[in-house]
Formats: C-alpha cells, structure tokens, sequence
C-alpha cells in the first residue's frame, strides 16, 4: 500500500478556471505532497477547465467527494471556492472542512460571461472553514471578500497585497497556506478521535 493511499484524510484540490498551471501552489502541493503521511492531495477532474458549467462542476465535485470514505478536506482557489460553496455536508459526510483561497466576486459588474452561473449560495457553509483573503485581488475587493466570508461563516484571514494568490503572485510552495491546512487537518483528526 502506497504512502498516499494509507493516508488518513483526503485532501480534494479544485482550482479555479482554467486549472491551476505548474507555477500554482496547489500544483507544486500536488507533486511534492507535503502533508504525507497523514493527509494525501487529489485534483478534482474536470470536463472543462475553460468553458465551465455550475452544474456539470457540482455534479462532478458530488461524484468526487463520494468515491473516498475518508475525511476530506477541500482545498479551493478561485472559481472553485464557489463550488466549493454550494456542496452540502449533510449529503457528504466525508467531506469535514475546507480552505477557500481568494474567492472571486460573482456580484461584480465584470464578472466573466462564460461563468455568469456560478454564484454563491447565501447561506452559511455546513462545514468549517477558512477563507483566505489578498488585499490587491483583482477579482474581489477586500471588503466583499470580508463580506462574503462572513455570509459563509468562514473564518477571515488576511494575507495582505497577494494579488489573486496564484502562481502569478510568486507564492512558490506557499508555507503560510500550508500552515492553515495544518490547521484544518489537526481539527478534522481530533474531531474523528484519531
């Protein structure tokens, strides 16, 4: 049986629209595996990483979360944080807590048409988790990311001017996100009494 394979809980990547390039911390996180041998990284695949449909993303997501009887912990970025947003944890028990990484504003003005059907529920999320925030995202302001954080009853935390905390933003392996996801995995482990 292989290290990831052994691993006690899950942790599900959705990158955002076109998928998280070579550069991307979720990406170096994906090869370089950095939370093993407790937690092991999966990528959610996809149909279409560029021409994206809400509801084909949800149903894939759904599938996803079911094929794996371990606690999962999700991992979003961007546009995966509102499908992240719209999962239900009473329908997937397995699913335990997620990091949302710069969630962009579905309510601006300019949001991309091809992703016009991606909004997030207002409602508070059915799981815990934390929403991380840069204060120079170009695709939410600070404060509707505040704002936003709070609808979904996440816990805010500033990263500062990050840009959109992608491989752009020059995070390499990105250790503060790593120490959240730290975080996520020992609440999720002490919850289940492991």
């Amino acid at each position: 049986m292989s290290a990831i394979s052994a691993a006690r809980v899950r942790l599900l990547l959705l990158p955002g629209l076109d998928n998280s390039g070579p550069a991307h911390w979720q990406t170096l996180w994906e090869v370089k595996q950095p939370f093993l041998p407790v937690a092991s990284i999966d990528r959610i695949v996809r149909q279409s990483w560029s021409e994206p449909v809400y509801e084909v993303w949800q149903e894939e997501l759904q599938q996803t979360l079911q094929n794996d009887l371990r606690p999962t912990i999700i991992i979003a970025h961007s546009l995966g944080c509102l499908s992240a947003a719209g999962v239900d944890a009473l329908a997937n028990p397995h699913l335990k807590a997620a990091l949302l990484v710069a969630p962009p504003n579905a309510n601006r003005p300019d949001f991309p048409t091809r992703i016009k059907n991606f909004r997030v529920p207002a409602r508070t999320l059915s799981f815990p988790s934390i929403f991380v925030a840069s204060e120079n995202d170009p695709y939410a302001s600070f404060d509707s990311s505040q704002q936003l954080a709070k609808v979904l009853g996440s816990k805010f935390i500033s990263v500062g001017p990050a840009g959109h905390v992608n491989g752009d933003s020059g995070l390499g392996d990105w250790m503060f996100g790593q120490e959240r996801v730290h975080d996520l995995i020992k609440d999720v482990l002490h919850k289940s009494g492991a």
